[in-house]
């Protein structure tokens, strides 16, 4: 259901590259260069992959300092998709976000005492199926899960 393997066979740099930008926002590859200490000749290199995989796409130019506008390049927001799983005492959200962690769907429901760690588990597991489902439709992929929870947690009793 969840494709985290998409990384597994990029090189360092080209993760390093793909971070900068996750967390920057749109950059140029000579601000990437600049902030990544790898020359532009390795980091054409290194995007080429990121780029393959549309992990990566050219948003728009940027402001020319005298010669051609230069490309910014960005997070794809569509294609791949991260999951996020919010579980408190009152309530579960359980949201769909693109890589530039927009919303794209939302599921909550309220937590009371038939809410058992199975019956919380299986809402959660039926809603990301339905959504995976969704996605493969459209060519989407979900790369990634996070959940966040309240209280100490035993693994041994659910």
């Amino acid at each position: 259901m969840i494709d985290n393997n998409i990384f597994s066979g990029l090189s360092p740099e080209s993760k390093k590259i793909f971070s900068l930008i996750l967390h920057n926002r749109a950059l140029t590859k000579g601000t990437l260069s600049d902030l990544s200490d790898i020359k532009l000749t390795s980091l054409n290199r290194m995007m080429q992959p990121l780029e393959e995989m549309e992990l990566l796409v050219k948003s728009e130019t940027g402001e020319s300092t005298g010669g051609r506008k230069p490309v910014l390049y960005d997070v794809n927001p569509s294609g791949y998709y991260i999951v996020g799983i919010d579980i408190s005492r009152t309530y579960t959200q359980i949201v769909l976000t693109n890589l530039k962690m927009q919303p794209i769907k939302k599921y909550r429901f309220d937590m009371n005492r038939e809410s058992t760690p199975k019956l919380v588990l299986s809402i959660i597991l039926s809603w990301i199926k339905d959504v995976n489902a969704k996605l493969k439709k459209e060519n989407g992929t979900i790369i990634g899960a996070g959940i966040g929870t309240v209280g100490p947690i035993d693994k041994k009793e659910g």
